[in-house]
């Protein structure tokens, strides 16, 4: 798999000696991959946090509202079928 990916086994090696891969018998197994990657459920609920943010933004931006009309700064993109 490593050749696959472009990658040659010195580098494969190396990441092994600095303790980020670990051999397996079909390869190799990226060590603490679940600590390094956010759950479903987290990246939903920042998506969600960031969602809301942005809508107190525009919602509150003389800008958008002077530009796009009041109710535009308040639609969300499914609202406005975008």
């Amino acid at each position: 798999m490593v050749t696959a990916l472009g990658d040659t086994t010195a580098q494969a090696r190396k990441l092994v000696d600095v303790g980020l891969w670990e051999p397996t018998s079909d390869g190799y197994r990226v060590i603490a991959w679940d600590d390094a990657q956010s759950t479903r459920q987290e990246v939903h609920q920042r998506r969600g946090a960031a969602c809301d943010r942005m809508r107190r933004v525009r919602g509150a931006s003389p800008a958008l509202t002077a530009t796009f009309g009041a109710k535009f700064a308040r639609t969300t993109r499914a609202e406005a079928g975008v």
